[in-house]
Parts: structure tokens; sequence; C-alpha cells
């Protein structure tokens, strides 16, 4: 089941620039690569630190804890040493982002 949730308008998003946002009781790490933007978990699943606060490498985002890297696109840890993060559909509506915060089902 889709939950739909305007999370902040695209003009706070900057090409390479990790950006956290809060709805609820979720955090969700947003990336803008290219013209796409993306969504993710934005807790590192090792220790307690904001992925939005590291930095993006290619596709990936790399925890500014412990430099574990994750593909921003399946949330996979690159160096297989942790669980990976919760990915999220993302649409742009009206300069308006919005996730989908039913998450998407981890393969």
């Amino acid at each position: 089941m889709s939950e739909w949730q305007a999370v902040c308008p695209l003009a706070n998003l900057t090409e390479g620039e990790p950006f956290g946002v809060e709805h609820g009781d979720k955090r969700i790490a947003l990336f803008l690569i290219g013209s796409k933007v993306y969504a993710t978990g934005d807790i590192c699943p090792h220790n307690f630190a904001l992925l939005s606060t590291g930095y993006i490498d290619g596709n990936s985002v790399v925890c500014p804890l412990h430099g574990a890297e994750f593909d921003i696109k399946t949330g996979r840890c690159q160096n297989a040493l942790y669980k990976r993060i919760q990915t999220y559909d993302v649409e742009v509506r009206g300069g308006q982002v919005f996730v989908d915060l039913a998450g998407r089902v981890k393969a």
C-alpha cells in the first residue's frame, strides 16, 4: 500500500549533495543525481549517523561516521559490511518532492 507524502520543495535539493528531512517518525535522505531524485533511510544501520551529513560518491552515499557506502538506488552496502538501508520511490509534482513512505520491498 502506498503512502505518498510531500516532503520538501525540489528547490531545497542541490545536485550531488545529500539532503535530510523528517516526516513523522521517519528520517529520509534525498539525493539529486542528474535530473532524478532518490530517497533512502537517513540513518546508517551500523551506528546512529545521518547519511544526509555524509557525501555522495558516484551512485553511493558515504556514511560520515565510518565510511560505509550505500547504493542510493538499491540501498545495498557496497562494502558488504552492514545491512542495506531502506529505499523509497520518489516523484516530483508541481515542484514538490513526494516520497512513498511505505518503502520498497527489499530483494
